[in-house]
């Protein structure tokens, strides 16, 4: 009887784990500054980092939440699909300083918002590069993603947040958004699950 309970509070407390740990999607162009704010938020400092080849995969815990952040390279975005099965969460990385591509941001960021198996998936946006001067502020960078078209589509499932992978600024606060988002997501899902449930 002992084996069965400790069983079944073995099971209990995976399924528990499983549901805190988050899998999102770490997204952009190259040389956005994705694997830097990576390190930032695993290691709280600063590190010289070579573009990603392929694929890096870290975790991090916050606020009782695990999550495992998957860094896709930016330099082929025909691959991102590949990584978008059982995704919880998006975070999509922006260089502010990189006026000339930002067009190019902009559309593949509509791109992973349009594709059927993420509308439905949280997303955080970091306006990374801050600290860079003649960078695009805050607000300049929302025009130019044309976020009032994603907004009016996801209500409150995104997050928008200015940063610099450098020195740290603006990435706790991006990642607690994003943590408030999520909860609220599941919960808005459990809530239409059960109702649906109720009326059978």
């Amino acid at each position: 009887m002992g084996c069965n309970i400790a069983s079944l509070k073995k099971i209990k407390e995976a399924a528990s784990e499983e549901e805190t740990n988050k899998k999102v999607l770490f997204l952009g162009l190259d040389n956005a500054g994705k694997s830097t704010l990576l390190f930032q938020l695993k290691d709280n400092q600063f590190k010289d980092t070579v573009p990603t080849v392929g694929l890096n995969v870290e975790s991090i815990k916050y606020r009782g939440m695990n999550f495992t952040l998957w860094d896709v390279s930016g330099q082929a975005t025909r691959l991102w699909k590949h990584y978008f099965d059982k995704i919880n969460a998006i975070i999509f990385v922006v260089d502010s300083s990189d006026k000339d591509r930002m067009q190019r941001a902009s559309d593949e960021l509509h791109k992973v918002i349009d594709d059927p198996e993420l509308m439905h998936a949280p997303i955080l946006i970091f306006a990374n590069k801050q600290d860079i001067a003649g960078s695009m502020n805050k607000d300049e960078v929302y025009t130019a993603l044309r976020l009032t078209e994603i907004v009016e589509q996801r209500k409150k499932d995104l997050s928008f947040q200015a940063c610099s992978a450098k020195n740290g600024e603006g990435i706790w606060e991006g990642i607690g958004q994003l943590g408030d988002i999520i909860t609220e997501h599941e919960k808005n899902i459990l809530h239409t699950s059960t109702a649906q449930h109720s009326h059978r």
